[in-house]
């Protein structure tokens, strides 16, 4: 064979071989683009799917510990944090409040229990939530900058707002919490004007066995 001929085959062999280097390239290229655009959606719908958790997980911690504060106002004659000595009766079914006593009044003002609950909301969801320690064990970070809610006591029900910017971030991945809404059918703004009433009224029959007493 001569030695031209012997060139023209290793110039052929070495052609064919760089074809199939680059055609094992772009095979390789393609699956590992197919790869990432294929477990693009699936990454997406875990995100979706660890956000809806933790606004579940966040609404229900806020429905019981608004449930939490209510009691404790119930228990403790509309008070949670400047409870004064009240006398309170209790029978086999109920527990009786008294909060007029010695011609003193006890009834708590309406923005002092709206302020209770909401300071009650604001020191005692972190723990509910305790900082997200459950989500925390699967890779992801939590930013929570402050926390706040606003209580509105209407004539048939209780409302909170609560305003809980969390940021939950895993590599590059990012995602965020914002507000939250609970209510509860107890009418406390209701209950506290007919509280009121009654010790009007009581306070009216004072008064007038006072002047029977004088004449």
């Amino acid at each position: 064979m001569s030695l031209a001929k012997k060139r023209g085959q290793i110039t052929i062999f070495l052609l064919m071989g760089f074809a199939l280097l680059i055609g094992t390239m772009l095979v390789l290229h393609t699956t590992n683009t197919a790869k990432k655009v294929s477990s693009a959606p699936q990454e997406q719908s875990n995100i979706i799917s660890v956000r809806d958790s933790a606004e579940f997980f966040t609404q229900s911690c806020l429905d019981n510990t608004l449930k939490d504060a209510l009691d404790e106002l119930g228990e403790n004659g509309g008070y949670i944090y400047r409870t004064p000595n009240l006398k309170i009766q209790y029978t086999e079914d109920y527990m009786f409040t008294f909060l007029y006593i010695d011609r003193t009044d006890f009834l708590p003002k309406l923005q002092d229990v709206q302020s209770d609950i909401e300071k009650y909301i604001n020191e005692n969801i972190r723990y509910c939530v305790d900082d997200f320690a459950i989500y925390e064990k699967q890779g992801w970070s939590m930013e929570i900058p402050r926390i706040d809610s606003r209580i509105t006591l209407a004539e048939s029900d209780v409302t909170a707002l609560l305003d809980f910017p969390v940021k939950f971030t895993r590599d590059k991945t990012s995602f965020s919490l914002d507000k939250f809404f609970s209510r509860s059918q107890i009418p406390i703004k209701k209950i506290l004007k007919e509280a009121s009433n009654v010790i009007n009224d009581a306070k009216d029959a004072v008064a007038q066995l006072a002047d029977l007493r004088d004449l």
